[in-house]
């Protein structure tokens, strides 16, 4: 009885495990000279989609996103939406659907994923 019963523990506990796909968020940003302002709109979990932003954005560089001073998280099987513009604003990339976000309107477009250890990661598509 006491195996079966830490049998049971042990389920139990590896499904809730499993129920928590979210990781931390990282964002990539791979052209070679140019610099972005991103937003983004993720998951941290099932049916929960929020918008945050802004950051800036090196070529060639990486972040984690912060909101109040903690790490973004967003779930390894969801599609993550980025938002970008140039810093002075002047070229913004077109997407397939927008919103609307501290006043302005936005086009997203979807980001490559790639999973690295306890993050996901997204590259930004378009230079």
């Amino acid at each position: 009885m006491k195996h079966l019963l830490a049998a049971l523990v042990l389920v139990l506990s590896g499904s809730a495990a499993l129920a928590d796909r979210s990781r931390d968020l990282v964002i990539v940003n791979p052209c070679e000279s140019r610099t972005w302002q991103i937003m983004v709109k993720h998951s941290p979990r099932d049916d929960v989609w929020v918008k945050h932003g802004w950051w800036e954005l090196a070529p060639k560089s990486r972040i984690n996103p912060l909101s109040d001073g903690k790490r973004l998280r967003h779930r390894d099987n969801a599609k993550l939406y980025v938002f970008y513009e140039t810093v002075d604003g002047r070229k913004r990339v077109k997407g397939d659907y927008g919103i609307s976000y501290q006043g302005d309107f936005f086009e997203r477009v979807e980001a490559v994923r790639v999973l690295r250890g306890p993050d996901v990661e997204y590259w930004i598509a378009s230079c």
